[in-house]
């Protein structure tokens, strides 16, 4: 059927094929294992940068933490030496003038945070006392009108 030449022959192409295939599947595994190896050092490049961002960060709030903490102590040893000069200067009249205030703590609550987050000024309303005329009621007749425990005080 064969001849043993053309069974050569076929197993001569048959190898020069196979070698040549398998020299390019390797070729391209080892661009595609470059690349993975290129590419996990500039993963590992972009953490270190990152972890040093984060630590210039931090040393910079820690800064501007340990300056505001100095500042605050100036202004409390200000404080104290004009409450000092004056009390020393004008005598007890301006004691009670110069006392220190009580610190203000601002804590958020959850109606603030809409209002903080658009940079606006919360506005304090002050209630009033007497009641409003409503529907073309007189003041008089609004006074004299029972108050409901639900209602507008």
């Amino acid at each position: 059927m064969y001849s043993l030449a053309w069974l050569v022959v076929v197993g001569v192409i048959g190898a020069v094929l196979g070698g040549w295939l398998g020299h390019l599947v390797a070729r391209v595994r080892s661009k595609a294992g470059e690349r993975i190896e290129d590419l996990e050092a500039e993963l590992e490049s972009a953490r270190g940068e990152i972890s040093e961002y984060r630590r210039e960060v931090f040393d910079q709030f820690t800064e501007t933490a340990r300056k505001f903490r100095s500042l605050d102590e100036s202004y409390n040893d200000l404080h104290r030496q004009l409450a000092k000069s004056a009390s020393l200067l004008c005598g007890e009249a301006v004691g009670p003038l110069l006392e220190a205030p009580d610190p203000v703590v601002n804590e958020p609550d959850e109606t603030d945070d809409e209002t903080e987050a658009d940079g606006e000024v919360p506005i304090l309303v002050a209630e009033v006392s007497e009641p409003a005329p409503t529907n073309g009621e007189s003041v008089a007749e609004a006074e004299r009108a029972p108050r409901r425990a639900d209602g507008p005080v």
